[in-house]
C-alpha cells in the first residue's frame, strides 16, 4: 500500500514539541543500548572475571 504525499502540512506548536521529544527519546534509546552492550562486554571479557582472579592469589 502506498501512502499519499502530504503537501503544506502545518503542525501546531504542541505537535512540533512532541516530535522533538520523540526524537530525543530515540537518541537516548540508542545511547542506552550502547551502554548496555559495553557493560555486557566488559562483564564478560574485562571486569568481573579478572577481578576475581586477582583476589584468589
Amino acid at each position: 500500500m502506498k501512502c499519499p504525499t502530504i503537501v503544506n502540512l502545518e503542525l501546531s506548536e504542541s505537535s512540533l514539541e512532541a516530535i522533538k521529544e520523540i526524537a530525543e527519546l530515540s537518541d537516548l534509546e540508542k545511547l542506552a543500548r550502547s551502554a548496555l552492550l559495553f557493560g555486557q562486554l566488559w562483564s564478560i571479557f574485562g571486569g568481573a572475571s579478572k577481578g576475581r582472579q586477582r583476589f584468589r592469589a
